[in-house]
């Protein structure tokens, strides 16, 4: 009986982290406990581990909470609003309890990465200005590798920069050359 009560009192906790925002079944069984250990004088006596363990196989049952979902939306949101790059989001998911295949799976649904280093690209700009020396240009390089993106692929959405800097440097050589004459 005591369990069937601490039981219902997990599931109500749980429903209101769901009410938030979607959880991974990891994530929602670490917050579980740490709310419950934290407020243990609020819940009834049981054996916590297999209440929380009951609630998570309800709520998958009644799709409450499936991995699969959590690991495309937030794939979907770290890649549209922060710009993340396939290996950052691989690693967001996989500390929040997605494994591999199924953090393979979210993003080959999402939209290609190109995007969002062009997305990354003109919020940076749009920041800080376009860049006017080489150094500029290796720190939105290491910006965007942080943000996971592929290095080859940082390397090809640069080059038109790269260029124009070059260009620019012919241009100021050309004309010290003709000041000089």
């Amino acid at each position: 009986m005591s369990n069937e009560v601490l039981e219902h009192a997990v599931s109500e906790l749980a429903l209101k982290l769901l009410a938030h925002r979607e959880h991974s079944a990891r994530e929602l069984r670490t917050k579980l406990r740490q709310r419950i250990e934290k407020r243990r004088d609020r819940f009834p006596q049981g054996n916590v581990p297999q209440a929380i363990a009951a609630v998570l196989a309800d709520f998958t049952d009644k799709h409450y909470i499936d991995d699969g979902r959590f690991a495309l939306a937030l794939a979907r949101q770290r890649r549209t609003r922060r710009h993340y790059g396939d290996a950052r989001i691989r690693r967001d998911l996989k500390q929040r309890g997605i494994d591999g295949s199924m953090a393979d799976r979210a993003l080959l649904e999402l939209p290609d990465s190109g995007e969002a280093i062009q997305a990354a690209l003109r919020s940076y700009v749009a920041r800080r200005g376009e860049p006017r020396r080489i150094e500029d240009l290796q720190r939105i390089y290491r910006f965007l590798v942080r943000l996971g993106h592929a290095p080859a692929d940082v390397r090809q959405r640069l080059a038109p920069y790269f260029k124009k800097l070059e260009a620019r440097s012919r241009t100021r050589t050309a004309l010290r050359g003709k000041r000089k004459a």
